[in-house]
């Protein structure tokens, strides 16, 4: 690793020996909350076809997993990383705040944005910056803000009622309501 004139992190004042110290913290924490994350996306999506229930927990968990990510490299100045992980906070501080139950589309963006975050901090341990992996950012971005906003105007996403989450038809008792 070396710290480029460009990069954001010569803007703190550090020296190149401080700076990748910080990336190594900031790297070893980043893949913890990476590795704590997924296996949490997986449980609230098998949450949520086995009962139809929100496990406002668990999304908790993911929420804060992505929004301490996106701090640290916001604070660092990595701004695709920023990006990717503020997107996903939007989309699970809906779930948090509505009470809709993620589908399996939301869980596999999710889980497709964390590895996208993983791409950055390879990127980020490799060449001090999370540059040149701009065009898979944009796209998860992008499919970010369209899936939060289908579940904020009720398209992709709905409450599911106690009545409606019992046995095997909970799936199709959701994907029915959903679609009214």
């Amino acid at each position: 690793m070396s710290i480029e004139d460009d990069n954001p992190l010569a803007a703190l004042g550090l020296s190149p020996e401080e700076a990748e110290e910080l990336i190594g913290e900031f790297i070893a924490e980043g893949r913890d909350l990476i590795a704590d994350a997924e296996p949490t996306l997986l449980e609230i999506e098998a949450a949520s076809q086995s009962d139809g229930v929100l496990d406002t927990e668990l999304i908790n968990k993911a929420f804060r997993a992505f929004h301490s990510l996106k701090g640290s490299a916001g604070v660092l100045g990595f701004a695709r990383l920023v990006k990717v992980t503020h997107e996903s906070e939007f989309l699970l501080d809906h779930f948090r705040s509505s009470g809709d139950v993620p589908t399996a589309e939301h869980v596999s963006t999710l889980c497709r944005a964390l590895d996208m975050a993983s791409e950055a901090l390879d990127s980020i341990e490799s060449s001090m910056t999370d540059a040149g992996i701009e065009d898979g950012f944009q796209q998860m971005n992008e499919e970010l803000q369209r899936l939060t906003r289908e579940a904020k105007e009720g398209g992709s996403t709905t409450q599911t009622p106690p009545e409606a989450t019992s046995g095997a038809a909970t799936g199709i008792i959701r994907t029915e309501v959903a679609m009214s």
